[in-house]
Formats: C-alpha cells, sequence, structure tokens
C-alpha cells in the first residue's frame, strides 16, 4: 500500500468515528498492516477503533505497536494496562502496573488502574475503597467519585455514601454522573428541595445546559471571527505568517542570481538591477543597496570600481534632485515660481532622503509600520523573504516602499549602528546573520528603534536557533519585533515543555505537575514519530487542553457554584486529563 492510498484510509475512518461507525471504521483498519506504522498516536487511536467493537485481542496488539513506538508514553501505557484488565490478561496488566508505577511515580491514576485489577479479581470490597479514597484525595472527579459513593453504600458506610453523593451534587450540578448519586441517596434518606427539583426537571436544566453550551460555543466562534479579522487586517503581525504567503510578494528572480556574485558587484549597479527585479507593476519602486565585501575584490580593480561608484551617483543624484525640482514647481503657484531664483542643487542634500513614509504625524506612522524578524536555513530565501515581507508591510500599512540597505551583522559590529544612522535615512534596513550582532550593537540598534522618530524599519535574518538565541541573549530586543516569517524552529523536548508552559501562562493557564510529565510525554512521541516540534505545535495543544478544561465548567455554571477547575488566583488549572485527547 502506498502512503496515498494510506492516507486516504486512514481520513475514511477518522470521518467514520466522527459518525460513530465503528463497526465499519474497523473493517478498513483490518486492510492495513499496523506493524508497520511508526506513528504512536495514530495506533493509540486505531486501537480505541477496536475497543468499541469489543476486538480487545486486536485492539491490544495494535496498541502495543504503539507502545513501543513511544515506550515513554505514560498516556499509552496507561491505556495498555485498562486494555488488558478488560480483556483479562491480569497477570499481564500486574507487570505492566508495576512498570508504570515506576515510571509514572506518584501519578494518583495508579490507583485506579489497581482498582481496576483488584475488581476484575474480585477481592473484598474493604481493598477497593482505600483506592478510590487515595485517588479522591488528588481530584475529585464525578466518575470515580459516584464509584466510591457506590462503594460506601455497599459496604454499609451510609453516613459516608450521603455525604459523598451530596458533594457530587452540590460541585457538578448536572450530568449523569450527578443524577445517579440523587438516585443514589433517594436509598438512604430523602433529597433536599433543590436536589427533588433537579431530578424532577432533569429536562429543563438539560435544555438550559445546552443554551450555555451553545452560548459558549457562539461567544468562542466570535472571538475566532475577531481575531481571524485582526489576522487579516494586521496580516503579518504574530508568527503564524505562512512563508508561502511572503515569498509571493518577492519577485521570484531574485533567488536566480548567486548571492556570493551580488556582494563583490559595486552598490550602484546592484541597486538597479535589484530595483528591475523587485518594482511593482503599481507606482511602488524599491530599490535594494546591498553592501561591497570589498575584501573578495581584487586589489587591483579596486580604485577603479571606487572612481565609477562616485562618478554614476553624482550622476544619478543629480538626475533625481532635477526631477525632484521639476515637481515641486509644477505644484507652486506661477507667480511664486516667477519669484523664486532658481539655486544650484548640492549632490549631498539628496542624499539625505526623508525618513521612509513618515508624515508629520511621526506617531501615526509608528503605529502602522513595524519591525520584523526572519527565520531561514538559505541565504537566497532570507533576502527574498525578507523582500517579501517588507513590500507586504508597506502595503498593508499604506505607507511607500522604500529603498534597502543590506548589511551583515558582523560588518555592522565593524561600522556600527550609530555611525551609520547618516546612510541609513530614508532606507529600510536589513541585517543578514545578525546572530553576529554583538552587544554595543545591539544596544545601539535598540535605542535607534525605540526612537518615535526612527528613521527606518529593522529586519533580522538568521536561522530559527540563530533568531532564538539572539533573543535569548538580548530578550530586551524582543519587544521591538512584532512579525516572524519563515521557518519554524525544531524544539527539544525540554525547550518544547518549556514553551508551552510559559504559553499556558499567557492564556491565565497553571499547570499541575502531572500535567507537565504529560507534556513532556507527549513531546517525545512526537520526537519518536518524527513529527514537527515547533512553537506553533506547542500553542495548539496547550490551547485544546484549556478548551477541554473550560467545557467541564459549564456544567457548574448552572448549579451557581465556583469551579474547582480554578487556583486561588483565578487561573484554569490544566490537568493529565486534558492532555489525553
Amino acid at each position: 500500500m502506498d502512503k496515498y492510498e494510506f492516507n486516504i484510509k486512514i481520513e475514511q475512518i477518522k470521518k467514520l468515528n466522527n459518525k460513530k461507525d465503528y463497526i465499519t471504521a474497523m473493517k478498513i483498519a483490518d486492510t492495513i498492516e499496523w506493524k508497520k506504522v511508526k506513528n504512536a498516536r495514530l495506533l493509540s487511536f486505531i486501537s480505541q477503533i477496536y475497543q468499541y467493537n469489543k476486538e480487545y485481542g486486536a485492539a491490544k496488539e495494535i496498541l502495543l505497536f504503539a507502545y513501543d513506538r513511544a515506550p515513554s508514553s505514560k498516556r499509552i501505557l496507561y491505556k495498555l494496562i485498562e486494555l488488558m484488565i478488560k480483556e483479562g490478561s491480569l497477570e499481564e496488566a500486574e507487570l505492566y502496573l508495576e512498570e508504570f508505577r515506576e515510571f509514572a511515580g506518584s501519578d494518583p491514576k495508579q490507583y485506579i488502574l489497581q482498582y481496576l485489577l483488584y475488581k476484575a479479581k474480585e477481592v473484598p470490597i474493604e481493598l477497593l475503597i482505600p483506592l478510590l479514597e487515595n485517588y479522591k484525595k488528588f481530584d475529585f472527579d464525578e466518575k470515580w467519585s459516584y464509584e466510591l459513593a457506590l462503594l460506601y453504600h455497599e459496604a454499609g458506610r451510609i453516613r459516608d455514601c450521603v455525604s459523598l453523593c451530596d458533594n457530587i451534587s452540590l460541585w457538578f450540578g448536572v450530568g449523569m454522573y450527578v443524577e445517579k448519586a440523587l438516585e443514589l441517596k433517594l436509598k438512604h434518606e430523602p433529597l433536599t428541595q433543590d436536589q427533588q427539583a433537579l431530578l424532577d426537571n432533569k429536562s429543563v436544566y438539560e435544555e438550559r445546559l445546552k443554551a450555555v453550551e451553545k452560548e459558549f460555543q457562539d461567544i468562542e466562534l466570535r472571538k475566532g471571527a475577531a481575531k481571524k479579522h485582526q489576522e487579516q487586517h494586521t496580516k503579518l503581525r504574530g508568527a503564524g505568517v505562512k512563508k508561502e504567503e511572503i515569498l509571493k510578494e518577492a519577485d521570484t528572480s531574485i533567488v536566480e542570481m548567486d548571492i556570493e556574485e551580488l556582494l563583490v558587484l559595486d552598490q550602484d549597479k546592484l541597486a538597479k538591477e535589484i530595483a528591475k527585479m523587485t518594482a511593482e507593476e503599481t507606482e511602488e519602486n524599491s530599490e535594494i543597496i546591498l553592501e561591497t565585501t570589498v575584501a573578495e575584490i581584487p586589489e587591483e580593480i579596486q580604485e577603479e570600481i571606487q572612481e565609477e561608484i562616485q562618478e554614476e551617483i553624482q550622476e544619478e543624484i543629480l538626475e533625481e534632485s532635477e526631477e525632484k525640482d521639476e515637481y515641486k514647481a509644477k505644484e507652486k503657484p506661477a507667480k511664486e515660481l516667477e519669484e523664486e531664483p532658481k539655486e544650484a542643487i548640492e549632490p549631498k542634500e539628496e542624499i539625505e532622503l526623508q525618513p521612509h513614509g513618515f508624515s508629520e504625524d511621526k506617531k501615526e506612522l509608528k503605529r502602522k509600520v513595524y519591525h520584523i524578524l526572519v527565520r531561514s536555513n538559505f541565504e537566497e530565501e532570507g533576502l527574498k523573504l525578507s523582500i517579501g515581507a517588507l513590500k507586504k508591510m508597506h502595503k498593508d500599512t499604506g505607507t511607500p516602499v522604500n529603498k534597502i540597505a543590506k548589511i551583515s551583522g558582523e560588518k555592522l559590529n565593524e561600522r556600527g549602528v550609530e555611525n551609520s544612522m547618516e546612510m541609513l535615512a530614508g532606507k529600510d534596513l536589513i541585517i543578514d546573520h545578525a546572530g553576529q550582532l554583538n552587544v554595543e550593537q545591539i544596544d545601539e540598534l535598540s535605542r535607534e528603534i525605540a526612537k518615535p522618530d526612527c528613521p527606518f524599519v529593522v529586519v533580522l535574518i538568521d536561522t530559527a536557533p540563530g533568531i532564538r538565541k539572539l533573543l535569548e541573549r538580548y530578550p530586551d530586543l524582543a519587544v521591538h519585533f512584532s512579525v516572524v516569517v519563515g521557518d519554524s524552529e525544531q524544539l527539544e523536548v525540554k525547550e518544547f515543555v518549556n514553551y508551552a508552559r510559559n504559553y499556558a501562562t499567557e492564556l491565565d493557564c497553571v499547570l499541575d505537575e502531572v500535567a507537565v510529565l504529560a507534556i513532556y510525554a507527549l513531546a517525545e512521541e512526537r520526537l519518536a514519530d518524527n513529527l514537527s516540534m515547533t512553537e506553533a505545535e506547542a500553542e495548539a495543544i496547550i490551547e485544546e487542553a484549556a478548551q477541554m478544561a473550560e467545557k467541564k465548567t459549564i456544567k457548574k455554571m448552572l448549579a451557581g457554584v465556583f469551579s474547582s477547575r480554578y487556583d486561588k488566583d483565578g487561573l484554569l488549572i490544566l490537568k493529565e486529563e486534558h492532555f489525553n485527547s
């Protein structure tokens, strides 16, 4: 089976699973040789399809493949032990449970697994109760709390049973286990007025719950629509900009020339060549000025080139000055033109171009334009992305396209930012190999771009790790750059987890210790499966977990109680269970 056919079948299985047509989904799954599949998460999903059909033997075999692919996944190990117990392989389950204890340490789910194993072995009820009591100390879950209340009932501990049923009703408000708990309480004593009303008007509460859920979903949809609108409005802002979108903004011909060849050309000739390649079909006309790598030019022709840079620059400056003067003349009244004497134009006046697009209201422009980070492993692509990003920024913000000065971080260290300010006026600045910038130039650059009348837009280019290390060394620099384009960086496991934890904080969430272990397991799974380990993936995992945690609070909204899903500071608590979808 080729990869295309395999992917088609997987999509079919997922669609059938969503429709809960597990029989047809399993028939398609039977046609695939799962021992050759390396994706642990996919294998775990397929195992669930077989479990739905009570084909526990096949489900266990596939889940063993998954565990072999991701031996550090606590989530898969938990499912495997649970499945062995369902299948009746109790001795095997006991061996794997010992492995779970060694690997998971203080994970409270070990009490659930031990409970399921003891229950399958039909041990006395006195041995079952302490296991769920220990679990309840860590997580007050409606399902296992009801199971404990049922054990109290069977053991004749009536007061404990009734008290726990009351707590389930109080904290969870509505739902299947709340109803079961109230029905269990009724076997021992009457319900309170509110509890009885809940049972009598179950359909009403269910409708209210659906209404609240719909309102919650509508709010999320509106938030999503607003976020999408904002993204469309700002276009480039944020790190999620696709590389292909930016590359369209730059002329494809720019990468057809070798970068090393570009660097040995003199600046003026190069500016004219690149201006032609990157010119817009509209009034926009962008010129690129790249640095001359003098060391690469033979010594005997350096003087000759220098004389030609000087002559052509003087001619071009004069031509531009005359055109500008002619344009101004057309704008002035005839009477004023007659009275105004003509003056000789000094070339140096034209060198000091006005800052790009800066109107008299410089604060307004500062709000519009923004600085850009470009991550790329290839110099040609990095330059192309930079040009595309600058063009797109000027187009989106309604500011004029400018000349562009390009320099390496190493060269800028030699020249200095402050010493280059006159040269940079009226140009956008591209700094390649930005990770080479030293602390002095970082400080100077930060001071300049922090000014409200900063005369240039800055683009920093480096590899993804290079950009990350640069921002780690100089964290204050990050506040000036609101756009990241190009490659996403593959993070190491620890970096992935740390980024996820920091992102959770940004979403007003807090991770408990077991949840952190769950993220570690997910990261190791992704690494083993050769899946992407990017910041965007970490963000998606946290956002999905936050949504799951929020959904569980909807029931409590009807009960009118404070949710135990939040900590004392009002932060949403993300637990291991929220990462097991």
